[in-house]
């Protein structure tokens, strides 16, 4: 009742113009080239039925026997974490060399899914107890194909540190 008023007054409004199509773009590139000649990439992982996002930080010269870092991320909060740490931790690796991997897992951030709890309470218990980990080896997959990684240490803040803990006891990697 509040807006019915209003909401007639925008029924009654003409209705605008139809925009002309335009053309498509060019396809721009991805990669987003750092001042030390590395690059971040956007990255796409298809993972228990979801599509993973996140960003890949390759340095100028990637060595692939070198450990890269996951960074998993803290609790609910997505791949940049508070305060955009994870950014500037991912950019300050690339520059000494080391390539990195920030990936929002299932239901947070860009990544595709839905959680269906209620509270944060009960997202906290299934991060606490795993529910992260088969994101979190997905993301070591994708180290592996997109920069020949073998090895990399997970780092992570919070629930992050949880999940970090629990894939890395079922992967050794």
């Amino acid at each position: 009742a509040l807006f019915e008023p209003s909401l007639r007054w925008v029924a009654s409004l003409p209705a605008p113009a139809p925009l002309e199509a335009a053309a498509p773009a060019a396809p721009a590139d991805p990669a987003l080239r750092l001042p030390g000649g590395g690059e971040e990439r956007a990255v796409s992982i298809e993972a228990a039925g979801e599509t993973l996002r996140g960003v890949l930080h390759r340095p100028a010269s990637l060595d692939p026997a070198r450990p890269a870092v996951l960074m998993v991320t803290p609790g609910f909060n997505c791949r940049t974490a508070r305060y955009r740490l994870y950014v500037r931790l991912a950019r300050a690796l690339a520059a000494r060399g080391v390539a990195s991997l920030r990936l929002d897992p299932h239901g947070i951030g860009d990544s595709g899914g839905v959680h269906p709890f209620a509270s944060v309470a009960e997202l906290y218990h299934h991060i606490e107890t795993g529910g992260f980990v088969a994101d979190t080896r997905a993301g070591l997959d994708l180290l592996g194909r997109e920069a020949g990684i073998r090895r990399a240490f997970l780092l992570g803040l919070c629930g992050g540190a949880t999940t970090s803990v629990r894939a890395g006891a079922a992967d050794h990697r």
